[in-house]
């Protein structure tokens, strides 16, 4: 597993420390949902992101992003889950999607292969 996603759900409750603890033990991502931070999903499902992705800054877990889209023109929307991630202040070196090259420096950190046609990615 290389990332944990949709953890803003309100239904599904958890210790937020103890869980990105583990993951942050295990090299794995916590995701932003860009979709979730639109306020048309469960109520409460905003504030849990950002408690969740202030944690995940404290414990300095790896952090991804995710659209979600539901509708083409949605994909690769991520300004709320960038404006989450800056007001909380979290390092962007800590986000794997940050850059295509941290994307992949993170799939070798997981032990996937590194992508040749890649190699020269800045």
């Amino acid at each position: 597993m290389d990332a944990l996603g949709h953890l803003g759900n309100p239904h599904f409750d958890f210790d937020f420390e103890q869980v990105i603890a583990c993951a942050k033990t295990h090299n794995v991502a916590i995701e932003i949902n860009n979709s979730t931070l639109k306020g048309h999903s469960r109520v409460g499902s905003i504030d849990r992101c950002y408690e969740i992705a202030r944690v995940a800054k404290s414990l300095d877990a790896y952090i991804t992003t995710g659209s979600d889209a539901h509708f083409c023109l949605d994909i690769g929307g991520l300004s709320l889950a960038s404006q989450l991630i800056d007001e909380v202040g979290i390092n962007p070196q800590r986000v794997i999607t940050h850059t295509a090259r941290q994307f992949l420096d993170f799939l070798e950190l997981r032990g996937r292969q590194p992508i040749e046609e890649f190699a020269g990615l800045l």
